[in-house]
């Protein structure tokens, strides 16, 4: 930290994170606790300070294998180093793809892979593959001209398809505008789809999780099923927005002007007119709702003076559903489009809250508004849990989400100058030249390779057929340059996409297209669809099945869909007991270690020191006339 110190002297940013870094880690030391992230770090401490720690690991590990090589960062290639340093000849195998290293921003950089050549360079063997089992050869040469115009690489020796597969030229679709680019998409993919090709064998690539879910909705208003995998915010979904304004005026109160815009949430269901006389007739509001005649509104007012009363008597996730279902929202997102995305995004931000709890059990509401106005602030991601609204669905994803996966059919959408390749460096906290140790053209001829590569793991998830298509001007009119990408691929491998001029020609579709919602409720196959999906690994418990005679569309909402629910003590006792009684069916543990285990068990639950207390001393009685 101190040469950071000194290299940031005129940098106030990077000063600021070398004093918060220093001020972290003396706090991780008096709370004797150690960030997750750390810990490689510690073993290669414990390493180089302890030398006999170091031989007997080497003497365990006489041979090494690792895998996704390129994928690897500094720190977890010094630990392969220092376990290797104990032989004259080490036994290490790696294997990688130089090509597909795109994960710099994780520490995975090509030039790890480099300094292990370097390092090993005069006893390594390098065995290097080109058969391909994936792609056909049309898609293997343009993506192999693609990646031969980065200058650092291990090998240049081109892909050649292994197996006897149809060669198709690239399509590529160049669109008037970003709307036409999507309309161009959906309704290529419906073609494809009506054609005989399965939802599952087709997948749409894009550069950043805000272009995936521009496709996401495309695809729903044309009622194509489709899988999201981009990892959305749920904290800029407008219905999430709204909840977490009601929570946070309830828990931490506020002016008039945010409780006048809470009232015209459309969940809430209050008269409009009926508010505007109200604000015009009192200068307070609050207090001109307690005097208001006005039934709905006099409901509303009670209901906010109970949910503040009900906060400070309450487990945070017990209150956080309670008023969820009270306030309306969740009966409004059941009834509406989009609901099983709002019922997930939902689950994502009380999944965020029950952990919060689980690693604090005294936090307050407050803590949590603060926690989450944080994350707003710092632009930080609440990141949406995987969804799928159909068992056989078009995949929506990101290009570094995609690496490992293949698909028939491959879209890359959005192939334009600035989004992918000449990436504009948003950063808004720069490390020193001297820390990065690379001058300012060198960065970005850096930054370009790592975008080339990224390009050529999108290009090469395809198996039989790959689409490029841009835009030539944005929303706003201004004019778009293609990715250079394109340019660096053989002329005679592309040919111009099908269905571009009928699309163009067809302004007033792609307007109703647009004015369409989404076709995603509990009333249309989709939801069938995601049911199935779910279903198709599901073992019902006795609880799912007395759930389900109680109430089928309880067994619904609560048992598949999962809708947010607090732990009540008889589910948090019945969980603490089945996970006891499967520990102990495997292991034979003694009473003593039972007790011990079902008291650990409970603890996890999110329950009231009230509701524990009682759970314990029930189930410990319990466990010792049930258990031998």
């Amino acid at each position: 930290m101190a040469g950071l110190r000194a290299l940031a002297a005129d940098d106030k940013k990077v000063l600021s994170l070398a004093m918060v870094y220093e001020r972290y880690q003396s706090e991780l030391r008096e709370q004797q606790v150690y960030d997750y992230e750390d810990m490689i770090l510690f073993v290669i401490r414990a390493f180089t300070d302890h030398p006999n720690l170091l031989a007997d690991y080497q003497e365990q590990y006489l041979q090494m294998l690792v895998d996704e090589f390129q994928d690897t960062n500094g720190a977890q290639n010094d630990i392969v180093r220092l376990l290797a340093s104990g032989q004259t000849k080490p036994n290490l195998f790696v294997v990688g793809d130089d090509r597909q290293s795109i994960y710099r921003f994780q520490g995975a950089a090509l030039e790890n892979i480099l300094a292990f050549q370097q390092h090993y360079a005069g006893e390594l063997e390098l065995v290097t593959l080109t058969g391909n089992y994936r792609s056909q050869q049309s898609i293997l040469d343009a993506a192999s001209a693609v990646i031969a115009q980065n200058k650092h690489s291990l090998r240049e020796d081109p892909l050649i398809a292994a197996r006897d597969l149809p060669t198709a030229p690239i399509e590529l679709a160049e669109l008037s505008s970003v709307n036409t680019e999507l309309f161009w998409l959906s309704s290529h993919i419906q073609q494809l789809i009506q054609s005989g090709t399965a939802p599952q064998d087709i997948a749409v690539l894009c550069r950043t999780n805000s272009d995936a879910d521009s496709v996401f909705d495309q695809l729903s208003q044309a009622a194509i099923p489709v899988h999201l995998s981009s990892g959305s915010n749920v904290l800029t979904d407008p219905l999430i927005q709204q909840l977490v304004r009601l929570l946070r005026y309830v828990g931490l109160g506020g002016h008039d002007e945010a409780l006048f815009g809470i009232m015209h949430f459309v969940f809430l269901q209050l008269p409009v007119v009926t508010i505007a006389q109200l604000a015009h007739d009192h200068k307070n509001l609050w207090l001109g709702l307690q005097s208001t005649n006005d039934l709905a509104l006099a409901a509303f007012t009670k209901q906010l003076l109970h949910w503040r009363q009900t906060m400070h008597n309450q487990l945070c996730t017990q209150w956080f559903t309670s008023v969820v279902a009270e306030s309306g929202w969740l009966s409004f997102v059941l009834h509406s489009d989009h609901a099983l995305e709002h019922l997930n995004r939902l689950s994502t931000l009380f999944h965020a809250i029950q952990q919060l709890t689980r690693a604090q059990p005294n936090i307050t509401i407050k803590d949590i508004m603060d926690y989450l106005q944080l994350l707003h602030q710092h632009n930080l991601m609440l990141e949406e849990e995987p969804l799928q609204t159909q068992a056989q669905a078009v995949q929506v994803m990101t290009a570094h989400r995609a690496k490992g996966l293949e698909f028939a059919h491959v879209y890359m959408v959005r192939c334009q100058d600035k989004k992918w390749g000449n990436v504009p460096d948003r950063s808004k906290l720069k490390l020193p030249l001297d820390i990065i140790q690379a001058e300012p053209a060198e960065l970005l001829d850096i930054k370009n390779e790592d975008e080339r590569r990224l390009w050529y793991v999108a290009m090469t998830r395809a198996k039989a057929q790959l689409y490029l298509s841009y835009a030539k001007q944005s929303d706003t009119g201004r004019a778009l340059m293609p990715s250079q990408f394109i340019a660096e691929i053989p002329e005679a491998l592309l040919v111009p996409a099908q269905g571009m001029t009928a699309v163009e020609a067809e302004p007033m579709e792609r307007l109703k297209l647009a004015g369409t919602p989404p076709p995603i409720t509990f009333n249309t196959g989709d939801m069938r669809g995601y049911a199935t999906g779910i279903l198709t690994d599901y073992a019902m418990s006795a609880t799912h099945l007395n759930d389900y005679l109680t109430c089928p569309r309880l067994f619904l909402y609560q048992d598949l869909l999962r809708v947010p629910r607090a732990t009540t003590r008889a589910v948090g006792f019945g969980i603490a007991i089945h996970n006891t009684l499967k520990q102990a069916s495997e292991q034979h543990l003694t009473l003593t270690q039972l007790l011990k285990v079902f008291k650990t068990d409970l603890a996890r639950q999110l329950l009231s020191k009230r509701d524990m207390a009682d759970a314990l001393e029930f189930g410990e009685l319990t466990l010792r006339q049930y258990y031998p």
